[in-house]
């Protein structure tokens, strides 16, 4: 937080969006965190929480994305207070569910253990940041601010399928390991649960690129009406 005005002036080219960089550094600290959380609901194979979690952050996001972006014409910033709002939410469901295995003591030898096992992920995850934001740093690049304000709008609708999308995986791949160690036939049943998936997903991304885009003609203003084409395509990524 103390060098956003050097972040700032370094990716945008300007000291004057200071507090766009800010919030990206609290969401991005509050969304770490939540991915401790979240590790924990995935060993103990507890999709239907995390979805909840998804959920009710999306039930705050959405709103406060719309309301600022739309109403408020904050654009990128309603933007991106919106998903700090909905980071935050997550965040607190976590943690009211798994308050009572929380230790709140500092342990030295636990943290260097974790330092071990975990820093060799850094690099794939700067690389999956970088791969979600590129689109969005491409089109401020090539069509400014109003066109990114746009597509930011189209990608909410397609929120609830990355919701139920991301609950499934988190859960899967605790039920991929005891399948292949308890059941003998387990690539046959694998193979009818990768069905089912693409099966559910695939009528879930119809509903969304259907129903998403004449939700947004209704609850938007004309000018962000051009987004509707974005959302099937949003939606499948």
């Amino acid at each position: 937080l103390a060098f956003a005005d050097v972040i700032a002036s370094l990716l945008l080219g300007s000291k004057d969006y200071k507090t766009l960089v800010i919030i990206v550094l609290l969401t991005s600290s509050v969304t770490s965190i939540s991915a401790i959380l979240l590790t924990v609901k995935r060993v103990k194979r507890q999709p239907i929480q995390v979805l909840v979690a998804n959920l009710f952050g999306l039930g705050v996001q959405v709103p406060v994305s719309l309301w600022l972006v739309v109403t408020m014409e904050e654009k990128l910033l309603g933007m991106l207070v919106g998903i700090f709002s909905g980071s935050l939410v997550i965040l607190i469901i976590h943690w009211v569910m798994s308050r009572s295995i929380i230790n709140y003591r500092l342990n030295i030898k636990l943290l260097k253990k974790l330092f071990k096992y975990g820093i060799h992920i850094v690099p794939m995850e700067i690389l999956s940041l970088s791969n979600k934001n590129i689109s969005q740093i491409i089109l401020r690049s090539l069509s400014g601010f109003n066109s990114l304000g746009v597509y930011s709008i189209s990608a909410r609708f397609s929120l609830p399928l990355k919701s139920v999308v991301d609950a499934i995986a988190y859960a899967y791949t605790g039920f991929f390991f005891q399948t292949v160690k308890e059941d003998k036939d387990y690539s046959k049943k694998l193979r009818i649960s990768a069905s089912m998936y693409v099966f559910f997903i695939s009528y879930l991304w119809v509903g969304v690129s259907i129903w998403g885009q004449e939700l947004m003609l209704i609850i938007t203003p004309v000018q962000f009406h051009e987004g509707v084409r974005y959302i099937p395509v949003i939606s499948m990524v």
